[in-house]
């Protein structure tokens, strides 16, 4: 639906999981949680920890026109100009399935639980981004 979730297997940004709520025109409501995960996560937090300074998101430096839409348990929630990554760099989702297929959890642990998180829990369907969002650059 309007709920975009984004997580890496390696790399800058594997401990997150980053979340994009579409909220029409092109826009959306950014959060992300970081891993691990050892409890009950605050309702402000995926948004709290966001903040670059007291008026501005981290995600403000790719994603225009930011502008604070709510308040979530004290933190301010900001949404921005949605972004789709290019094209040319979705994964298929066999290839997905082949790389969590062929994790081998004693090297890489981590890497191979975001594969779990992804395919362990019941069918995982290919989506794409909706049509009309800027591409990012």
């Amino acid at each position: 639906g309007a709920l975009i979730i984004s997580v890496v297997s390696a790399g800058d940004g594997r401990e997150l999981v980053e979340f994009g709520q579409l909220t029409g025109l092109g826009r959306s409501i950014k959060a992300e949680v970081a891993f691990p995960v050892t409890g009950a996560i605050p309702a402000s937090e995926p948004y709290a920890r966001l903040m670059y300074d007291e008026k501005a998101t981290a995600c403000a430096f790719c994603h225009a026109d930011e502008q604070q839409v709510d308040t979530i348990g004290g933190a301010a929630v900001y949404a921005s100009r949605a972004l789709k990554p290019i094209r040319a760099l979705d994964v298929p989702i066999e290839d997905l399935r082949a790389e969590h297929e062929a994790c081998d959890s004693a090297v890489e642990p981590e890497r191979c639980a975001i594969f779990e998180g992804l395919f362990g829990f019941g069918e995982v369907v290919q989506g794409a981004f909706p049509p009309g969002l800027t591409t990012l650059q």
